[in-house]
């Protein structure tokens, strides 16, 4: 989990909503799909987004499914219009010009969603922040309180990713598969010095020299009884 977050430089959380809607599969589907273009809109290319993962949850109310965006991305401020704040600033004036980024990353979503308003969340994170956007799409308590339900959303997923790199964090579970091959130790055997680990039921299948002395010793008979059967024959004649 920390791979990613320390090759970025400004690691931001974000999460971005939308309406409830009353199936599961187009609720995931239509928000996976939005993202999508929004990532390839203006405004966030204006933000100079280098990169991130996403992340995917889903929860039932009496509205119908709620699915919801968790992001880890690397931006220094994810605002256009707002100022970033500047040295010298006080906490008041941060804080504020926090409070305008998210208000502009609001308007540019729900705008993008056409709704008229749309909650989102922004906070610049730590190392576990990874943590929130790989986590469970769906609780397991949820999943138990929802019954029949659940096969619903289980459905829903199965052709969706529940997490998704992109930007400069795109392919980074083949890096990390090549580092882990890297840096695996070499482990021998202390009982037969085998210069890799095997499973027993592949040593089982070893040659054992024993083995092959029975089958000598069975060729050997079954070439006596060959020429005792021929000398027999040639007796005969």
């Amino acid at each position: 989990f920390r791979y990613p977050w320390e090759r970025m430089e400004w690691p931001l959380m974000v999460v971005l909503t939308v309406r409830s809607r009353a199936y599961a599969e187009e609720s995931i589907r239509w928000l996976v799909g939005k993202f999508f273009d929004f990532r390839r809109g203006k405004w966030w290319k204006s933000c100079d987004v280098k990169g991130g993962i996403r992340g995917l949850e889903i929860t039932w109310s009496d509205k119908g499914w709620h699915p919801h965006i968790h992001l880890l991305i690397d931006c220094k401020w994810l605002a256009w219009s707002a100022p970033a704040p500047k040295p010298g600033w006080t906490k008041t004036m941060i804080k504020a010009a926090c409070e305008a980024a998210q208000h502009e990353l609001s308007v540019k979503w729900a705008a993008h969603c056409e709704q008229d308003r749309s909650m989102v969340w922004v906070k610049r994170t730590a190392q576990d922040g990874i943590r929130e956007v790989v986590k469970y799409t769906v609780k397991h308590s949820d999943l138990l309180e929802l019954g029949a339900k659940a096969a619903e959303v289980i459905r829903a997923m199965r052709h969706t990713r529940a997490t998704q790199a992109f930007g400069s964090c795109h392919g980074i579970g083949a890096e990390l598969k090549a580092m882990e091959e890297e840096e695996k130790p070499a482990a021998k055997c202390e009982g037969c010095d085998h210069p890799e680990w095997v499973p027993t039921a592949m040593l089982d299948r070893r040659p054992d020299p024993a083995d092959e002395i029975r089958r000598e010793l069975v060729r050997v008979a079954k070439k006596n009884r060959e020429v005792e059967a021929r000398m027999k024959r040639e007796a005969n004649e």
